[in-house]
This record gives structure tokens, sequence and C-alpha cells, in this order.
């Protein structure tokens, strides 16, 4: 039985999420060790069904901090319309080389036959796709934001209309759809900060943590900026990450750029007695500010948080409130989606 599930949720990656089409060059990227061999060859099973001329390239993992790409695996990308990733490569270092190229990344996270089997992987990517661009809709004619959390998160700003991380890694292919696509889930696109003025009360470093700090972080902000960081040691590592920054880029590393979080109704969320935060980030349980105005922030992350949006309430208590869209509603009509 998993492995139909897994089937389905390979077929969601690939034609849902990659939209591979006939004759497109698809390039499969595999780390070594990282990826089951199983899932490794439904994917390019997949790739090849749907007509696509592909090539599978395993490789050796490469520092997380690294920030040259190797030359290989470079030449190997630029020379794909499509990359499916089963690999983490360090973004920044790759944005240098192939922003503008028009080549589409998709980043894999389930990478196991457990994984691809969750409702989270079979979930119809289209739809995942329709619920952030209908957030992002909302955002764009929006004025003033607040961001409330449990942990005593209470900031607020306007919603700006630019955001450098948005426009490194959030670039339009099309109407609704990416050049950097993350499966299972996704995030919607960064919210521009604009005279953001409060505290966050920081509980992880989005995308480094595996769970929740015992002490979070707390962040005074104030005319958009960092200007205090009070906390126990996992607020010095943040100051000290956000210190070396500004010492390499200048106050802009004190400027909150932006924020954005998750919205999969299937993502799983954490609970006191599952505190991991794995497979947990493109739910609407997490999100996350960028601290900095540069191309490798430091994310603040939060929990169970509310998103006002000039009054209207967008989130509650990390629970999406906008499934009864009527756009989203008929995206899961046409779709024949009734579960989720």
């Amino acid at each position: 039985m998993q492995s139909v599930r897994a089937r389905e949720g390979v077929q969601n990656l690939v034609k849902e999420c990659a939209e591979v089409k006939e004759g497109e060059r698809v390039l499969i990227l595999n780390e070594i060790g990282k990826v089951d061999p199983e899932i490794a060859d439904l994917v390019a099973e997949a790739v090849k069904a749907a007509g696509a001329e592909y090539h599978v390239l395993w490789g050796e993992s490469v520092e997380r901090g690294r920030k040259e790409i190797p030359s290989v695996l470079l030449g190997a990308f630029l020379a794909a319309d499509k990359v499916i990733a089963n690999y983490a490569l360090n973004r920044a270092a790759l944005d240098a080389h192939i922003r503008g190229k028009g080549i589409v990344q998709v980043n894999n996270g389930c990478r196991t036959a457990q994984q691809m089997s969750t409702p989270h992987a079979t979930f119809n990517w289209g739809m995942v796709k329709t619920i952030y661009s209908r957030l992002e809709e909302i955002f764009s004619e929006g004025e003033r934001w607040r961001i409330t959390s449990p942990a005593g998160t209470d900031i607020s700003g306007r919603v700006g209309k630019g955001s450098d991380v948005a426009d490194a890694y959030f670039a339009a292919e099309a109407e609704a759809s990416r050049f950097i696509r993350v499966f299972p889930g996704e995030v919607y696109t960064p919210v521009g900060s604009v005279d953001a003025e409060g505290t966050i009360v920081t509980e992880y470093i989005n995308m480094r943590d595996t769970a929740p700090w015992e002490q979070p972080a707390v962040l005074t902000v104030q005319g958009n900026r960092i200007v205090k960081v009070e906390g126990g040691d996992e607020a010095k590592r943040f100051e000290a990450e956000m210190e070396a920054n500004v010492t390499r880029f200048g106050e802009n590393a004190t400027v909150i750029d932006s924020w954005h979080g998750g919205m999969s109704p299937k993502a799983r969320v954490p609970t006191e007695e599952n505190r991991a935060l794995a497979g947990a980030t493109s739910g609407a349980a997490m999100m996350h500010f960028h601290a900095g105005r540069i191309l490798e922030p430091v994310s603040a992350g939060i929990l169970f948080h509310t998103i006002e949006v000039d009054g209207r309430k967008l989130y509650e208590g990390g629970k999406l409130l906008i499934l009864d869209d009527p756009k989203i509603q008929e995206a899961a009509r046409r779709s024949g989606i009734e579960d989720f």
C-alpha cells in the first residue's frame, strides 16, 4: 500500500509541482545517502513517462556553508530546463549562477517512501499553488499588518512593495508559478516590511533548528530595525550571527526585510508530544521574519501565530482562516478535491 501511495506522491511532484512536459530537459539531482534509491527511480520513471529528456546525477553532500557550487553540478544544472533536486545546495551561492536563466528548480523534501506516502505529499500541489496565490493577492492589496504569537510576539508595520529575499528566491515564471518551488508544501512569497515596531519572540532559526528553543530570543524592533536582542544562549547565537552579517553587509543586516510562512493544510503540526519542526515548515503553524535586507538573512521563526492585515485575520493561533475563500473553493471543485 505504501508503494502505491509513494507513486501517487511522486506523480504529484512530477506532474503538479514540476509540471514536466514532453521535450523538456530535466535533471534529477540526487544526494548520496539522503534519498532512497526507490524514490529516485520512481521520479526518473515519472519524468520519462512525461516524455522529457532526462538525466540522473548522484553526488556527494556539499557542506552547507560552502559558497561555491561544484563545477560538475553547476554545469548539469545550467544545461537543464528543469531540475528536480533531492539535494541540498546553498541557495545564495546557486542564485548567482541561475538567476535570470529561466531554469525551474524543484526542491523535494520527500526522499523516502514513507515521506512520499503521507497526506502532505499526496495533497494536490496545484491546490497548494492556489492557496499561496490567494494569500499573496490579499497581502499585495493590504496596507498594514500585525503579527502576534502565544510566546509573546507582537509587532506591526506597513506592507512593503519589495523584498530582497522575495526578489531573489520567489521570482515568477508565469502567473502564480515560480522558478524555485518546494515539494510537498510551500510558503507564500515574503511580504515586505516597512516601519515595523514591536517585539519578535524568536523560537527557532528557520530551516536550521530541529525543535523550538527552550529559551526564546526577544528581538526589539524599532523603525523596522532590530535594536536589541535579549535572552539566553540562543539569543547570543542569534545576535552573533546578525552581527557577523553587519560586518559583511553593513547596517542593512539589522533591517526586517520581510516575513512569510506556510499554508499547506496537510503539513504536520508541532505538538507538546512531538515538538520536531521537520515536515511542518510549509504548514500554517510556522512562519519567520527575515532579519537582514540581504540574500542570506537570519530567519527568526515563531509558532502558532496570528496575522491580521488591515484588521482582517488571515491566520489565528497557527490556523489558516481563508480556506473557505471562493477562489480556493472553486479550484478545489474543479480538481475534485473535498478533503482539505
